[in-house]
């Protein structure tokens, strides 16, 4: 395990609709004690997760792939929430202006890790 990434972060929110991706993001945050990691496999759920459930994660990866119109009332509530965000295929432009990191595919643990350091 990687010492030099500590954070504390108790809730995290996958938006991905790849399995492998979501358990692949989950096994890195697991190793660093992150212990409620929520995986939902599109936008609609994740709205759902967050304010019928009132899920309120302090970190959250969220595919881009179709584009910032399909997600951007998402992450737009994600960032409202305070929550940090790892854009998966995201616009780096896009990324920088609101803080983000992005994780470009295909991507590994180490890839993983080092977009953790840049948003914790």
């Amino acid at each position: 395990m990687d010492d030099a990434l500590s954070f504390y972060v108790t809730k995290c929110l996958i938006v991905t609709d790849n399995f492998v991706e979501a358990v692949d993001i989950r096994d890195v945050l697991t190793e660093h004690h992150v212990g409620d990691v929520r995986h939902v496999r599109d936008a609609h759920g994740a709205r759902l997760l967050i304010e019928e459930q009132e899920f309120r994660a302090q970190l959250a990866f969220v595919v881009c792939h179709e584009g910032i119109a399909t997600w951007g009332s998402l992450i737009g509530l994600l960032i409202d929430a305070g929550a940090r965000l790892v854009l998966i295929d995201g616009e780096p432009h896009f990324a920088r202006t609101i803080g983000a990191a992005c994780l470009t595919r295909p991507f590994d643990d180490r890839d993983i890790r080092r977009a953790l350091r840049r948003v914790l």
